[in-house]
Parts: structure tokens; sequence; C-alpha cells
């Protein structure tokens, strides 16, 4: 009788304590580390005791207490304005589109015959548009609002305007924030054939990663920063080669700290400054100026009548980099209401130290769609979301970070479909494709 007791007693303890499956195991039980270098302090995981369907689903949980942050950027919202754009019109000389435009020839072998990595990259845009982009154009089109705000935003995107396209192919305006710099779009005159080539394959074959896997790989980015044709910048020229896109302008930016952006003149980049730095910790400086860092490329698709915009901004969205950089959030509250993307974040959005990017990008976010690293189900749905399950998510890849994803693994459990005829951001651990429709409950802020 007693053993059985004991018995309950352990199995009772497994399931309502945090980790309690690696007592005894210290390196199962380490913390996963974040994208500064340091370890990620991760909210404990929510044990549910109930979950109705995905659509409406109320939690009654048991909640831990939670990791304090070490370091918290304050976030000061106001009243909600209406959804705008960051910049106004570009100045009409005294910008780079010069470069971009013969960087973009160069990439795509405009104007002379296909070589190795341009037949490379045909091959796999080609298998892109009909593996992935139709699928999922047809899938979404009956599931996003038909009145979405102008702009979108994207932390951790990487360089990925690929994805946002595709998911958003009406937006006006696209934020993305991470850790890259945008790069500058010279570097590629002066270069020897050679040297050309051997630059285009390493950033074809990048390329390739992306639209074949769905994601970047944080090593691949890193090296891309230190590249012959570096930074985020000739990933986005290759998004345009993609969707049939034509460069109208670039420029480059500062954000100043009030979340206002500043166009640099040809003039300002040509003359000394300070190199860029980078942004994580184990990672390399960039080579070039810290004013190529932030970039505004402008560029139309086919039937376009006024230009878009991607804003790409080099940050370190920690808690403690945006201490730092307080104009990074002030920025975000300037964008107004947003639709909101999330994908491959690295699941730092489920950290304590990542709590006030969590905070100020869902603040004002209408509508939205994820893979599994956007926050926790439980704190969605405290925060106003009503959150739409599709495919199938059993299990995370790190076994470290099993214990972590109970919500979302509950969460799919009763998935609204779990068909899903592509891939969204991470895939299972059985390799199993899913996404997080993500909707604004009625009367939520």
């Amino acid at each position: 009788m007693k053993q059985r007791i004991l018995l309950a007693l352990l199995i009772l303890a497994v399931f309502m304590v945090p980790g309690a499956l690696h007592v005894g195991c210290k390196a199962k039980t380490e913390a996963p580390r974040d994208n500064t270098g340091g370890p990620m302090a991760m909210e404990p995981p929510v044990l549910f005791r109930g979950v109705s369907t995905p659509s409406t689903a109320r939690v009654t949980a048991r909640v831990p207490a939670r990791v304090p942050a070490r370091v918290t950027a304050r976030v000061t919202l106001g009243p909600r304005p209406e959804g705008g754009l960051l910049l106004g019109p570009p100045p009409k000389s005294d910008d780079v589109t010069d470069q971009a435009r013969y960087l973009y020839g160069r990439l795509v072998c405009r104007g002379r015959t296909p070589d190795g990595p341009c037949k490379s990259l045909d091959q796999a845009v080609t298998i892109y548009r009909s593996n992935y982009l139709k699928p999922m154009r047809s899938w979404l089109a009956s599931r996003r609002p038909k009145k979405l705000p102008p702009a979108l935003l994207y932390p951790f995107s990487g360089g990925d305007l690929i994805s946002a396209l595709a998911v958003y192919p009406h937006q006006r305006q696209f934020v993305h924030f991470s850790l890259e710099h945008g790069g500058p779009a010279s570097v590629i005159r002066g270069m020897s054939p050679a040297v050309e080539l051997q630059a285009r394959w390493k950033l074809v074959w990048m390329a390739r990663n992306l639209l074949m896997a769905g994601e970047s790989f944080s090593v691949d980015l890193q090296k891309q920063e230190r590249a012959r044709l570096p930074g985020t910048l000739p990933l986005l020229l290759v998004a345009l080669k993609v969707h049939g896109g034509t460069i109208t302008g670039l420029s480059y930016l500062k954000v100043k700290p009030d979340g206002s952006l500043v166009r640099y003149s040809r003039t300002d980049l040509v003359a000394a400054g300070p190199k860029a730095k980078r942004r994580a910790l184990k990672w390399k400086d960039p080579r070039f100026s810290l004013r190529y860092s932030n970039v505004e490329l402008r560029f139309r698709l086919k039937g376009d009548t006024q230009d878009r915009s991607i804003i790409h901004v080099a940050a370190n969205l920690s808690n403690g980099g945006l201490a730092k950089r307080p104009g990074i959030v002030a920025l975000i509250e300037r964008l107004g209401p947003h639709a909101l993307m999330v994908k491959a974040a690295s699941y730092l959005m489920w950290d304590n130290g990542f709590s006030t990017i969590r905070k100020a990008v869902f603040a004002r976010a209408v509508w939205g769609i994820s893979d599994v690293s956007a926050p926790y189900p439980t704190w969605l749905m405290k925060n106003g979301w009503r959150l739409e399950a599709y495919g199938r998510f059993d299990c995370l890849k790190k076994k470290r970070m099993h214990a972590s994803s109970i919500g979302w693994r509950m969460l799919f459990r009763r998935p609204k479909s779990r068909a899903l005829p592509f891939r969204y951001g991470y895939v299972d651990c059985k390799n199993q494709h899913h996404v997080v429709i993500l909707r604004r409950k009625t009367g939520s802020p």
C-alpha cells in the first residue's frame, strides 16, 4: 500500500513540477542560449486542466511564479492611432537607387546569359512558386481579413521578405527587425569576375535554403554579415525576383530615440563614420559603416500604381538591447495598428528576457499568423487573442525545451484542421507542418 502511495505521489510530482522529468539530468534542463549569447530565462510551462476548441479556448491553468527578466525596457503605449506608414515620400534625388538596381541586375543575370548561380536560383524560385507560394496563398485567401492596416510588422525576420510577401501580398509597408544589418549595395562594383561568381554562389546557396526549407539558419545569417555580398539587402532583392518586383528606390536610415526615421543622403554614406557593430555577443563585427545598418527598399509588384517599401532595422530585441535603444519600441508605437507575422523566431518570445518586444509587437497588432515560436497560448489569450490551430504539432525538435512546449501541444490536440498543404516556419520533431492564425477578440484593446 505504501509503495502505491509513493508511486502516485511521484507521478503527481512529474506532472505538476516543470522540468521534473529531468531531475538529476543537468544537461537536459540547462536553459537554451538566446540571440545575445546569454542563457534564456524561459517562462515556466503551463499545465492545462482543460481546453475547449481553439477558436474560443478558455484555459484554466496552474501557473508557477515567473522568472523575472534581468533587464526591462519600459513600454509606454499611448492611444491607438489609425494605422499608417512610417516614412513620407522619398527624395527625388540623392539616394542610392542606382546601386540597388546594379546589384539586382548582377544577381539575376539581367541582360546576359544566365550562369551557374542564376540558373540555380531560377530553379529554386520555380519550385518555390509551385510548391509553396501557390498553395499558401490559396489557403490563406479565405482566412485573411479583407481589410488590414497597410503595415506589416515582422520581428526576428532575418532577410525574409520572401515569406512576408507570400503571406501578405497586399501590404504597402513591411517593417522587419532582426540582428542582421542591411549592408551596402555598392560592394559588388569593382569585384573581379571570379570573386563575384564565388560571392553570388554563396548568396544563392543561402537563398535556396530559405526557399526550399522555409527558414534561414542563424549560423548562415551570421556568416552573411561578413560575406562579400553582406547583410540582408541581397536577400531582399531575391524576394523581388521571386515575386516579380521592380526596384523604385533605396535609402539607408537612422532610427532616432523618439522612433522617427531619417534618410541618409549619398553624401552622408560616403563620409567617414563609425563601423557597424555586431548585435549579438558571439558574432563578429561587419566590415561596413554603421550607416548601412538600416535599409529602406522601395519597389512595385505587377499591377501596383504606387510604391511599397520594406524597412529593415538591425536591432537586438532582448530587453537589454531595447533598453539601450529606446527608439525601437518608439518606432513600433509610431507604426500604430498593424498586421503581424511571427515565423522561426528561435522561441525567443517564450523567454522573459524578451518580454518588452513581446508586449510591444502584440499591443497594436490587429491580426497575425505564426508558428509555435510565438508567445505561449496562455499569454496570448490573456492579452486578447483568439487562436486557430491548423496542422499538427506533437513535439519540439529540441528535446531540452519539450516541457516548455506543453501549452502548444495541448492547443494542437484539437486543431481546426489537420490538413496543411505547405510549410510555415518550424516543423515539429516528426517534420509535421503547422500554423496558428491570431485574431483579436471582440472588445480587446
